[in-house]
């Protein structure tokens, strides 16, 4: 099967006479055994005589050619643009490019706020804190005023036995 998906690819070449003589004599033998192929080449050979039958050969006018050679050649390069597409093409360009990029960059995370927190919970002692939020907490009116003197307790405790 891939032998005969190979050989279909290469059957409008084949037609064309864009093959080598060698590839040419493998398309035939195989053309020749696959009746599959042999279908599909002569599809191909009534597209092309479709086409053939139905093309209008017009021939281009006779200076036709020779204008267009002439505007090719009188054509003129104006110097500014040949020297701006030079630099924008040297490194200069795309080196200020770069640093300008990194400037913009560098002043964005300068400029950003501290993302680290404040150390104001960190610089207190534990167990100063912890008495802080029970007494704080004690002072609510659903507040379980003796779970908050057992935290007080064992934290002021804590804090004997650390020292």
């Amino acid at each position: 099967m891939s032998k005969c998906r190979k050989t279909q690819d290469l059957l409008s070449h084949h037609r064309t006479g864009l093959l080598t003589e060698r590839r040419r004599a493998e398309i035939e033998a195989h053309v020749s055994e696959c009746a599959e192929c042999a279908r599909e080449l002569e599809l191909l050979d009534s597209v092309l005589a479709l086409v053939e039958d139905h093309i209008h050969h017009h021939e281009p006018p006779a200076g036709l050619w020779h204008g267009v050679h002439n505007r090719i050649k009188d054509r003129r390069i104006d110097p500014a643009a040949v020297r701006l597409a030079r630099w924008l093409w040297s490194p200069a360009p795309a080196a200020g490019a770069a640093v300008a990029v990194l400037a913009i960059a560098a002043g964005l995370y300068i400029g950003m706020p501290s993302r680290h927190p404040a150390q104001s919970i960190s610089a207190a002692p534990a167990d100063d804190y912890v008495r802080g939020h029970v007494l704080y907490a004690g002072q609510g009116n659903l507040a379980d005023r003796t779970a908050s003197l057992v935290l007080y307790t064992a934290s002021s405790d804590a804090g004997v036995r650390d020292r």
